[in-house]
């Protein structure tokens, strides 16, 4: 029994997450029946004036007071409907200033019908018994707003004590008065149970409305996953086609020729001589395979879910030494001064490992880009939440257009001055990790006379936090 009664209860009362919703549709709906104000009850009122002002049979005193009565009446009632109706057509396409949640308006309306009908009643009096007019606004009210019955029922009685007052003064007969109230009250009492019935079916159809918007919402969601989740897998597929592509071109051929070397030395092919003759070469093709497996197994790692990124304070003198020592080898082979000008005190708050592997890429593009005897030249500058870190050359630069597949997520290369080949990886790689650092990477070249590359990193204080 209990349970039937909450149910019962839960069917004409909205629950505090369905109001703002509900409130909004109700503010909506009545907005829109408002406006019929104008179209149907302006017209009514109109044809009940014309129809009592032409009339030439009512001529004793009491018919003239009574149809200037409902002549006045019926003339407010047009102003309240044309006034209320226009506001409502204003408010509804969003032309209305003033009021721009005009929640009150409706209740006004509903008042203003049970008025009407109390005075159109209350003058009937003056030739009739009837309270025709009042029932009529009863009901009327009730089909062409939505008010909750909570809210109804104490406009009802406040519209059948309105009644009481007014009707005294225009029905002397104590049995007609007594019978016209509780005629009334009979009204009031039909007219609120079918305003029950009426805002039970509106709040079903708005829990039904709300559920099918909750679903198509949840269609929507589910739609852009599967989007996004079919873009990703896509990128994946190319991603892993440029992969397979990488190990099986460029990893594979210096792979193969090494073991050929191998092979040509055991069989006595080639001499103890050709074999140091051809070491150079050997030792530039193992760098590149090298750079190539380290920087895919990098990417491969930064690309796994749940890679984390463990920033502390990174001493940027310190890694551009590292990375100098491991590739002075390769870079006094080609006549390449390396210079490190970073300031020792320029520290960023950073990934020390992917800082490491962004230094020695570029590192190793600017050597690949320079000519024999250039420079190569390492360089800082600080500003208030930022450092700068630079690798300028002296090399053959890089067009404009290069510059913008280099900058782009394309896996982007050319061959350097001595014919190395890339794969792309290298600078994709610098870019995401830097971004995933919170900086930025930028280059700026021009064509014979060098390239610079650099990027900025928040600065790294002493404690090796961010310090803005």
């Amino acid at each position: 029994m209990t349970k039937s009664l909450k149910h019962l209860f839960f069917d004409f009362i909205s629950n505090r997450e369905e109001r703002p919703g509900l409130k909004e549709m109700l503010l909506k709906d009545n907005l829109e029946r408002l406006q019929y104000l104008i179209y149907i009850g302006l017209p009514v009122t109109m044809f009940h004036i014309a129809f009592f002002a032409l009339n030439p049979d009512l001529n004793s005193p009491i018919e003239i007071k009574w149809k200037n009565l409902i002549i006045n009446t019926h003339l407010g009632l047009s102003l309240t409907f044309l006034v209320i109706g226009f506001i409502s057509i204003q408010i509804y396409k969003k032309k209305c200033r003033f009021l721009k949640k005009p929640y009150a308006l409706p209740h006004i309306q509903f008042l203003i019908f049970l008025a009407a009908g109390v005075l159109l009643s209350s003058y009937d009096q003056l030739v009739t018994n009837a309270i025709n007019p009042f029932i009529i606004v009863c009901v009327l009210s009730t089909l062409v707003l939505y008010i909750p019955p909570y809210i109804t029922i104490v406009y009802y009685l406040a519209g059948y004590a309105f009644m009481y007052l007014v009707m005294k003064d225009y029905q002397t007969d104590t049995n007609v008065f007594l019978s016209n109230m509780v005629n009334g009250f009979t009204s009031i009492s039909l007219a609120w149970f079918l305003s029950l019935t009426m805002w039970r079916n509106y709040l079903m159809r708005f829990r039904k409305d709300r559920v099918i918007d909750q679903q198509k919402n949840e269609l929507i969601r589910q739609n852009e996953d599967l989007r996004t989740s079919s873009n990703e897998l896509m990128a994946a597929n190319l991603t892993r086609n440029k992969l397979f592509s990488i190990v099986s071109h460029d990893l594979r051929g210096p792979i193969a020729n090494l073991n050929e070397l191998i092979r040509l030395m055991q069989s006595g092919i080639i001499t103890d001589k050709e074999f140091r003759e051809l070491l150079p070469e050997l030792s530039r093709q193992t760098i590149i395979t090298s750079e190539l497996l380290e920087n895919l197994l990098n990417w491969s790692k930064s690309n796994l879910k749940g890679d984390a990124i463990k920033p502390v304070r990174v001493c940027l003198a310190n890694s551009t030494d590292e990375a100098i020592n491991l590739y002075k080898t390769q870079a006094d082979l080609q006549q390449i001064s390396l210079v490190n000008n970073v300031h020792k005190n320029h520290c960023v708050f950073a990934d020390k490992d992917m800082i490491s592997l962004v230094i020695r890429n570029l590192l190793s593009n600017a050597i690949k880009f320079s000519k024999t005897g250039g420079i190569v030249v390492f360089g800082s500058t600080k500003n208030i939440a930022n450092i700068e870190f630079s690798v300028t050359d002296n090399g053959k630069g890089i067009s404009d257009a290069d510059i913008e597949h280099v900058m782009s997520d394309e896996y982007f290369s050319t061959p350097g001055n001595r014919g190395e080949k890339g794969t792309g990886l290298g600078l994709v790689l610098c870019r995401e990790f830097i971004e995933k650092n919170g900086g930025a990477i930028s280059i700026s070249s021009m064509e014979g006379k060098g390239t610079r590359v650099s990027f900025t990193l928040p600065v790294g204080d002493e404690e090796g936090r961010e310090n803005f």
